[in-house]
């Protein structure tokens, strides 16, 4: 399992050229350019502790990736909180999913490629390391510091009670892909 606290820490791993500090800081000004447009889609309680499920923006396309965490706790998180997670960003897939994948921290296996789960990020994470994508800091830095079950309570309706669909890594692609051709129809 994967805790808050490894993740943090290991922004700071293998990072040899680029000190983490200004990692840390550029995904620190992405959040801030996207924290008003990210939108928690529900939340709920569970035997594992709490479960949040986001669509975040994607940079530079008119397209949400989401992202889902289950953390153990139902309040306040904390770094030694236990979490799972899924985002169907292209770097979280291509970087992070083997490696979470190795590590039980990663959930929705199914709608990711079976090639992200059993290759190794050779090229684009060697040292195999656990840290996290822009969408995932961003998620997580929405809800530090408050308590879980100020959120979960916003889907007490049972207009809002069920689960967003997530969609897949390849329903994701389709998507930017229909995207782009609707794009190019506009241009012309």
């Amino acid at each position: 399992m994967i805790t808050v606290d490894q993740l943090i820490k290991n922004l700071q791993k293998g990072q040899s050229s680029v000190r983490s500090s200004l990692i840390i800081a550029a995904m620190e000004q992405h959040y801030l350019s996207i924290k008003d447009k990210i939108k928690i889609a529900f939340a709920e309680h569970n035997n594992d502790g709490t479960t949040i499920y986001f669509k975040v923006p994607a940079t530079d396309e008119n397209i949400s990736y989401d992202v889902v965490f289950t953390i153990s706790t139902k309040n306040q998180i904390t770094l030694k909180d236990v979490i799972t997670l899924y985002s169907n960003s292209p770097f979280f897939i291509f970087n992070l999913a083997y490696v979470f994948n190795q590590q039980n921290g990663l959930m929705l296996k199914n709608k990711i490629p079976h090639k992200a789960l059993t290759e190794k990020p050779k090229v684009r994470n060697p040292f195999e390391v656990t840290g996290f994508d822009k969408h995932i800091y961003s998620c997580l830095r929405l809800i530090w510091g408050i308590k879980l079950s100020e959120i979960v309570d916003q889907f007490k309706d049972k207009d809002k009670n069920k689960p967003p669909h997530i969609s897949s890594f390849e329903e994701k692609v389709e998507e930017k892909r229909l995207l782009k051709e609707r794009n190019k129809l506009h241009k012309k």
